[in-house]
């Protein structure tokens, strides 16, 4: 266009000056119109084709959003943004940054079987105290004692060859039961194993189901700060596709849900979609069914890990090409209070590193019985920051704990320390 109005320009050559500027002034506003009325037009397309778009891209790789896709798997449900840290039910630090870099991958938190009356919700919350990192899964509502109630956490994709280990953490109300299962696919084949620790577990063991596999917790069952801690080890093969929380009344019974369920519906062979979805849970729903009582229900889930079982090496002279130093020391006075700033640096070997999830970093002085968390590190390097030191206290014991990408934590009797000698 602009060459076609120069041409025209230098061609009409009794046109004065003054028209001329005044006609490309107005030339330019309406290329300037016609430009912004284009990149809205593109824009508007590209956001109205935005889901064809992404609906293709689904289409033509199903993993896109089954996730995870292999062992280990570890989630907090970390968010990134939550002001205090946990870790085993302690509260590490709670300042605003405390989980930057911190995430988890997120859960679906898609109901599939909602109760007969009432309602059941879930959420990510950070009602204290937490078990591991800033958050927890909330399930919390009320519905009658009758219902099971089934939530979808993590559409996966992971082949399974061997047995694998999964620990998770509860907390509930003494009312309230909550339960994993699995969806595994073999061949043709589906089977759901339900890792259940409730008391009536032995009840259904003589009355096996087709398609059905009960696991029972593995002794002892640990206790922290008001979380359970759950392990169970999964013998089943195949592909796991499916990462589901079962809710209902402890009043009822483990046999009950098992009675109620039916095989699900395989809908890879009648879609091309790689999701699936539908009840899964028969509640026999009944339009004349009286109204009852509802129950009211609170659980949370602190983490869920799942790793193939093996022994990490907790041996510190074998772990580390540097060992954990103290540097950079340096002292103040300030309203009358000793502070110390310095920074501790270690270095993992090669081998060691794609294993590791982060460090916990904490601190105990001579006349303490137990080390006080100073923070998480993700890299080999932790700043501490005008640490306040007691004037009775000469001996500083600085404490590094790993945490590996299966949230297995180092013992504490294994993790290494370095000391600052006060003088």
């Amino acid at each position: 266009m602009m060459c076609t109005w120069a041409l025209m320009f230098s061609e009409e050559e009794h046109m004065e000056e003054v028209d001329i500027k005044a006609t490309w002034g107005l030339l330019r506003q309406e290329m300037l119109v016609c430009q912004l009325r284009y990149l809205l037009l593109v824009g508007f397309m590209r956001q109205a084709r935005a889901p064809l778009l992404w609906m293709l891209r689904i289409d033509c790789w199903p993993s896109v959003r089954k996730y995870p896709t292999k062992l280990p798997f570890f989630s907090d449900f970390n968010q990134g943004f939550w002001k205090h840290y946990f870790s085993d039910g302690n509260e590490v630090c709670s300042i605003p940054w405390s989980n930057i870099s911190c995430q988890n991958l997120q859960p679906f938190l898609r109901l599939e079987s909602a109760p007969r009356q009432g309602a059941l919700k879930c959420e990510v919350s950070d009602e204290c105290p937490v078990y591991r990192g800033g958050a927890c899964l909330k399930f919390f509502g009320s519905f009658d004692e009758a219902s099971y109630c089934l939530t979808t956490l993590y559409e996966t994709n992971i082949e399974i060859v061997r047995p694998f280990d999964v620990i998770y953490s509860i907390k509930s109300k003494t009312d309230s039961s909550l339960s994993f299962l699995l969806k595994m696919r073999h061949k043709s084949s589906v089977n759901h194993v339900l890792l259940d620790a409730t008391d009536s577990f032995d009840e259904v063991v003589n009355h096996p189901m087709p398609g059905v596999v009960l696991v029972r917790p593995e002794v002892p069952v640990q206790e922290f700060q008001g979380w359970t801690l759950l392990k169970y080890k999964v013998e089943n093969s195949g592909k796991l596709e499916a990462i589901m929380a079962v809710s209902c009344s402890s009043k009822q019974r483990v046999s009950g849900f098992i009675e109620n369920m039916e095989t699900l519906k395989d809908t890879h062979n009648n879609q091309q979609s790689s999701s699936w979805t539908g009840n899964i849970l028969k509640q026999n729903n009944n339009p004349i069914m009286p109204l009852t009582s509802l129950v009211p229900y609170e659980a949370y889930i602190g983490h869920i890990s799942m790793s193939a079982p093996h022994e990490h090496d907790f041996n510190r002279e074998g772990a580390f090409e540097m060992p954990f130093e103290i540097s950079n020391v340096c002292w103040k006075e300030a309203s009358g209070k000793r502070l110390v700033n310095l920074k501790l640096t270690w270095m993992l070997k090669a081998s060691l590193v794609s294993e590791i999830m982060h460090f916990n970093v904490s601190v105990q002085n001579e006349n303490g019985n137990n080390f006080l968390p100073l923070g998480v590190a993700m890299v080999e390097a932790f700043y501490v920051y005008e640490f306040e030191v007691a004037e009775e206290c000469h001996t500083l014991t600085f404490l590094l704990q790993i945490m590996y990408k299966c949230g297995c934590l180092w013992p504490i009797n294994q993790c290494p320390t370095v000391d600052l000698l006060i003088t």
